[in-house]
C-alpha cells in the first residue's frame, strides 16, 4: 500500500480527497505509483517532518432524508416567500451523537513547525478542471472544479451545470467580502502566513464549496458537516438553490459554522447560531429574515438569550448579544478571541470582558453586569457608552426591514393611582422593560415582585436637562426576592425612567433540555413577575411613640431604656433604613441599623432596647433613609438620666 499524500501537482486521486493533477502529470504520477506501490512509504515534509494524511472518509453521520425543518435554520435571506434552511444543525447533531469522531485532528491542528517558524506556507491548491470525490448523504459523488481563488475552490457535481455568471459572482464576493469578513471575526491565525483562516488539514489552503444535488429547490440550501472536518475544509450548497439571488448568504453562513467548529466545537448553540446570523449581517447587511429573527426576540424579550430551543427568537437573542459584544469589546478581534476560547457560554464571555481589546467600552466582567448593560442597550439604544449599539441602526417600533429595540412590557404616564402591571413570564436570562413618564416632581417608587428568587434589575433614569442616563440596580430583598427602586425628582430633574428586570436562573447556558445543563426533570427555569410604580406624594415619617426607663439591677437607678417608634409611608410599598443612635454628653456612643417595610399609610412599629456603658445624660436620635440613601425624616428624645448597670458576677 502507499501513503496518500499531496504530490507537487495535488492529491493523488486514490487519496479520496480529489485529484488536482493535469493529465500529463497524472500519467507521471501513475508511473511512479506503479513502481512504488509494493513499498510502504511516507513523503517527508520540510525539516524532516512527515506529512500524514488521514484515511479518507465520506461519512456525514446523518442522512439528509431524515432532515426536519423544525431543527434547521432558515437563512437570513430568501425569496418568493420560500424559506431555505441550513442543515448544519442536523449533521452536527448526528456527529455529536456518534461521539464527535475526528475532533482531536482538527481542533488541535497546527502547521508543521517549519511552516510556523518561517510564517510561510506552500499550498497545493486546486485548479479549474481538477476532479474530486465529495461526500453526499448516503455515499459520495464525483465533482469537477469549475472556479477557484486562492482561498476557495467551487466544485460542481458531474452531470450538473452552474452558470459562469453565478460562479464568477460568488468568487468575487468570496474574495472581497465573505472570506475576509468571516475569518476576521471567526477565524484563527495559525501563524503560517495566511492570517485569520480555517485550519488546513488537507494542505490546499482552500475551502471546498461542493455544489451538489441535495433536495431540489428550496427546503435545504446548504450545510457544513463537522464529520468531514478532520479530512478537509468543505461546505455544501444545493445546486438547485445556487442561482437564487441571495445564495451567497449560504456561503457566509456555512463558512462561519466551519470556522467556529474548527476551534470550539463544544460551544453552546445560542452563540454559534447567533454568530451565523452575525456573519450574514456583516457581509450583506439587514434582510427581512434577519429582522424577523431579531424582532422575534425584541418583541418577546422574556424569551431566554442563553437557552437554545430552536425558536425564531433564539436566533434573534443570540445575534443581538453577539453584536453587542462586538460593538463594545473590540469588533472582529474580540469575537475571534471569544470563538477561539474553548471555555463555553457565559464563562467565555466573562473571559473576554476581563481582557477586552484596546479602546473597548466597559460593560462589566460578570454575566450579571454584562447582561445589565446589554438589556439597557437593547431597550434604550442610547449613544451613551454601554447603553446602546453603534453597529446596528435600531427603530423604536418593530417594522418590516428594520431591527427594533426591545418592546415595552408596560408604560405609565399618569399618576392618579398606583400602577400595577399584568403578570409577565420571564425565562431564565430573558428580560422585560417598563417605561414611566409624566411625573410631578415627587419621587417615583418602584417594585418588581417575582414568584422565584433570582430576579435582578436596574432603574434607568434620564436627566431632563442633559439627556444623560444613570443606571442604578434594584435593591433585592433577601427574604422575598422582591426588587425595589426609587427615583427622586421624577418629572422635574428626571423626565423618563425605565425599569428593566431579568431572571438570573441557576441554569444558564443550555441546548434544548439536555441533562448537561443541569435539567433532569421539567424544562428550563421560568418565573412570573409583577411590576408596581407609584408616586410618593408625602415623605415617610418616623415618630418616637414612647420611651420607657427601667431598673434592671434593682438598685433604684434606671439603667436601661426601651424606645418605641413607628414608621409611616403613603407609598404602596417602601423599604426604609432605620438608624438609631445613642449619645452621651453630645458624643455618639452606639448605633443600630435595621430595615423597615412600610406602605399604604399603615404604621410599622418597632422597639429598640439600650443599656448604657456609663452613667450620664443620654439622648437618642432616629433617622430613616430611602433605598437611594437619601435622608427622609428624623426624631430625637429629650436627655435621659441613665446609670451604668451594677456588674454582677456570673460564676
Amino acid at each position: 500500500f502507499y501513503n496518500a499524500t499531496r504530490w507537487e501537482c495535488g492529491f493523488m486521486k486514490s487519496s479520496g480527497l480529489g485529484s488536482t493533477c493535469s493529465k500529463s502529470n497524472l500519467l507521471v504520477a501513475l508511473m511512479l505509483l506503479s513502481i512504488l506501490s509494493p513499498l510502504t512509504f511516507s513523503v517527508a515534509a520540510t525539516d524532516g517532518e512527515t506529512s500524514e494524511t488521514p484515511p479518507p472518509s465520506y461519512e456525514l453521520f446523518a442522512n439528509i432524508d431524515d432532515f426536519n425543518a423544525m431543527v434547521g435554520k432558515p437563512y437570513t435571506f430568501f425569496e418568493d416567500g420560500q424559506p431555505v434552511y441550513s442543515a448544519t444543525r442536523h449533521f452536527k447533531q448526528g456527529w455529536v451523537e456518534e461521539g464527535r469522531p475526528g475532533v482531536e485532528q482538527f481542533i488541535d491542528w497546527e502547521p508543521v513547525p517549519s511552516v510556523a517558524k518561517s510564517n510561510t506556507k506552500a499550498c497545493n491548491r486546486y485548479s479549474v478542471g481538477d476532479q474530486a470525490t465529495v461526500p453526499a448523504s448516503g455515499g459520495s459523488v464525483s465533482a469537477t472544479v469549475q472556479k477557484t481563488t486562492n482561498t476557495v475552490a467551487f466544485l460542481v457535481q458531474d452531470g450538473r451545470t452552474l452558470s459562469s455568471t453565478v460562479l464568477n459572482n460568488w468568487a468575487q464576493t468570496w474574495d472581497q467580502t465573505i472570506y475576509p469578513t468571516t475569518t476576521t471575526y471567526f477565524g484563527k491565525d495559525y501563524g503560517d502566513g495566511r492570517g485569520p483562516a480555517p485550519p488546513d488539514v488537507d494542505n490546499n489552503c482552500q475551502v471546498e464549496v461542493a455544489i451538489i444535488d441535495i433536495d431540489g429547490q428550496y427546503q435545504i440550501g446548504g450545510y457544513f458537516a463537522p464529520g468531514q472536518a478532520s479530512f478537509r475544509e468543505i461546505i455544501f450548497v444545493d445546486i438547485a438553490d445556487a442561482p437564487l439571488s441571495w445564495s451567497k448568504v449560504i456561503l457566509a453562513h456555512e463558512l462561519q459554522h466551519l470556522l467556529h467548529n474548527a476551534v470550539d466545537p463544544y460551544e453552546f448553540l445560542w452563540i454559534d447560531e447567533g454568530s451565523a446570523d452575525m456573519a450574514a449581517f456583516l457581509c450583506f447587511g439587514v434582510s427581512s429574515t434577519l429582522t424577523g429573527h431579531s424582532n422575534a426576540w425584541t418583541s418577546a424579550s422574556g424569551t431566554s438569550v442563553r437557552w437554545w430551543n430552536q425558536r425564531i427568537a433564539d436566533y434573534g437573542g443570540g445575534f443581538m448579544f453577539l453584536m453587542y459584544l462586538a460593538d463594545k469589546l473590540g469588533g472582529g478581534a474580540a469575537i475571534s478571541r471569544l470563538v477561539a476560547d474553548t471555555a463555553t457560554g457565559g464563562i467565555g464571555i466573562e473571559n473576554l470582558a476581563r481582557n477586552p481589546e484596546p479602546g473597548s467600552t466597559a460593560i462589566g466582567i460578570t454575566m450579571s453586569d454584562i447582561f445589565a448593560n446589554f438589556t439597557a442597550a437593547v431597550a434604550l439604544d442610547s449613544a451613551q457608552g454601554a447603553f446602546g449599539f453603534s453597529n446596528i441602526a435600531m427603530t423604536a417600533g418593530c417594522v418590516t426591514g428594520y431591527i427594533c429595540r426591545v418592546q415595552m412590557s408596560g408604560y405609565r404616564d399618569e399618576w392618579q393611582s398606583t400602577w400595577v402591571s399584568p403578570t409577565h413570564e420571564l425565562e431564565g436570562w430573558g428580560m422585560r422593560a417598563y417605561k414611566f413618564a409624566g411625573g410631578t416632581g415627587a419621587p417615583l417608587n418602584l417594585m418588581v415582585q417575582p414568584t422565584h428568587f433570582g430576579v435582578a434589575g436596574t432603574v434607568m433614569a434620564k436627566d431632563a436637562s442633559t439627556g444623560t442616563w444613570t443606571m442604578s440596580k434594584l435593591r433585592i430583598d433577601s427574604a422575598t426576592g422582591a426588587g425595589t427602586g426609587l427615583v427622586h425628582g421624577f418629572g422635574n430633574t428626571t423626565d423618563e425612567v425605565w425599569v428593566i428586570a431579568w431572571y438570573e436562573s441557576q441554569v444558564t447556558d443550555c441546548d434544548y433540555n439536555f441533562a448537561s445543563c443541569g435539567i433532569t426533570t421539567g424544562s428550563y427555569p421560568t418565573t412570573d413577575i409583577v411590576v408596581q410604580a407609584g408616586l410618593i406624594t408625602d415623605p415617610a415619617e418616623v415618630d418616637i411613640m414612647a420611651v420607657t426607663q427601667f431598673d434592671r439591677d434593682e438598685d433604684s437607678l434606671d439603667d436601661s431604656v426601651e424606645i418605641e417608634l413607628q414608621v409611616t409611608s403613603n407609598a404602596f410599598f417602601e423599604i426604609l433604613e432605620v438608624t438609631v443612635e445613642a449619645y452621651v454628653n453630645n458624643t455618639l456612643t452606639d448605633t443600630v441599623v435595621f430595615d423597615v417595610t412600610a406602605g399604604n399609610s399603615i404604621p410599622s412599629p418597632r422597639s429598640v432596647w439600650f443599656t448604657p456603658p456609663e452613667t450620664g445624660y443620654w439622648t437618642f436620635g432616629v433617622e430613616i433613609r430611602d433605598v437611594t440613601g437619601e435622608l427622609v425624616d428624623q426624631a430625637f428624645t429629650l436627655p435621659l438620666s441613665l446609670a451604668n448597670m451594677e456588674p454582677v458576677a456570673s460564676g
